[in-house]
């Protein structure tokens, strides 16, 4: 079995920075660091980000780099399972296909007058 992959998280903890845009605000560094020893980084520079993350850290009782997986590998799965539309409507579409075809013709002149086009 290959070795495992390290991670490592920045010190968890929020600072408030100077970023290279000169937006002033919370942060949270995340560094990951694998098997070929590169090194990636993530800021969050957004306020409710950093917020939500935090709190689904401590409801949970893990890092912030665990929430950060944890909320982003539901909602690509999520996404992944969402039905199209025509598979949402699938039921109505059986069921109207069920009913008998009654042979009756619709009146346009009757529908062109209820919609305002006659």
């Amino acid at each position: 079995m290959g070795a495992m992959p390290r991670y490592t998280t920045g010190a968890g903890k929020a600072r408030s920075v100077k970023h290279r845009d000169g937006v002033d605000g919370p942060s949270i560094l995340c560094t990951h660091l694998l098997e070929e020893e590169r090194t990636m980084a993530l800021h969050i520079r957004d306020e409710e980000a950093d917020r939500l993350v935090r709190a689904l850290a401590e409801r949970k009782h893990i890092s912030l780099t665990d929430a950060i997986k944890l909320g982003v590998g539901n909602e690509l799965k999520r996404e992944d399972e969402k039905l199209s539309l025509w598979e949402r409507i699938r039921p109505i579409r059986e069921r109207i296909a069920s009913r008998p075809d009654t042979g009756l013709k619709a009146d346009k002149a009757f529908y062109d007058e209820m919609s305002g086009d006659a």
